[in-house]
């Protein structure tokens, strides 16, 4: 038997992979998705306690979806970093995305 089944945990489909992404000033995170730029508005942030890393490992966007934060994008100048949309799509009002990082 599987520990899910013993301790009768529900659990969704594994998060799409969030690459090169960066957390940015107004609460949203950039990164890439599937080779795809995308920018994302986030809900919540959060990890593993048993990631030692001291970023968080998946966010949740505002609409509920999970993702999961791969490889963060290179923090040099000129090194590939998402620059921000011509055109943002609307951003939503969050009261405090991401308490302390």
């Amino acid at each position: 038997r599987s520990l899910s089944a013993e301790q009768s945990v529900n659990f969704g489909p594994q998060p799409e992979v969030l690459e090169a992404w960066e957390m940015l000033s107004d609460g949203r995170c950039a990164g890439r998705l599937e080779g795809r730029a995308v920018w994302l508005s986030v809900a919540l942030a959060g990890k593993l306690e048993s990631d030692p890393r001291s970023s968080p490992g998946y966010i949740e966007a505002v609409g509920g979806k999970v993702y999961e934060l791969g490889t963060p994008a290179a923090s040099s100048a000129g090194s590939g970093k998402l620059a921000e949309p011509a055109t943002p799509a609307a951003t939503w009002g969050l009261s405090n995305p991401i308490a302390g990082g």
